[in-house]
């Protein structure tokens, strides 16, 4: 069966070869508050928040990684899904954090992607 990586920014799709790498966290969100006296801590338990990390799309042409490196640049909600990395998300760029793109090997391109994931 064949994988298949789509990126989706604004209307404009794109087709990465694959997705390399995703790093994915989910940050903790349980009070823990210490009481005087006691061994026991009260806790408030809350969800954890949504995903963070960074996805490496490769894409087999400069150009098609410039494109997406420029329409990530737009400040919309992007959509990936890939079936070779399990992975469906709705995210955005965050604050501080840069878009990157690199050449990976010959006739290949790897855009380095922070995301905070947001529900569509």
């Amino acid at each position: 069966m064949t994988s298949t990586t789509t990126l989706l920014v604004g209307a404009t799709v794109f087709a990465p070869t694959s997705v390399e790498t995703v790093d994915v966290s989910r940050a903790g969100r349980t009070l823990v508050h210490d009481v005087l006296g006691r061994s026991n801590p009260d806790v408030t338990l809350r969800a954890s928040g949504l995903r963070t990390g960074t996805l490496d799309l490769i894409f087999s042409g400069e150009a098609d990684g410039k494109a997406a490196l420029d329409a990530l640049a737009v400040g919309v909600v992007a959509h990936v899904t890939s079936s070779a990395a399990a992975l469906t998300l709705s995210f955005v760029v965050p604050e501080g954090q840069d878009v990157a793109l690199s050449r990976a090997r010959a006739g290949y391109w790897t855009l380095s992607v922070p995301f905070q994931e947001v529900q569509p």
